[in-house]
């Protein structure tokens, strides 16, 4: 069964941050940052590869960031 429009949406969205996130990773000198922002693209893909009913909402607990 494929994934309702909206879901897919969800998952493009998300996956165009964590796109982003990478990028930035790779402007930055600070290695700090670059670990940052390398996990946080790590949190968007993985919000892609759970399951539809399992996960209802758009959002990213800042604590599992730092």
């Amino acid at each position: 069964m494929s994934k309702p429009d909206n879901q897919r949406k969800r998952d493009l969205e998300c996956l165009r941050l964590a796109a982003d996130c990478r990028q930035l990773a790779s402007d930055v000198d600070s290695p700090a940052l670059q670990m940052r922002f390398r996990r946080m693209a790590k949190v968007w893909t993985s919000l892609t590869e759970r399951e539809p009913a399992r996960d209802t909402e758009i959002g990213v607990k800042t604590d599992k960031l730092t």
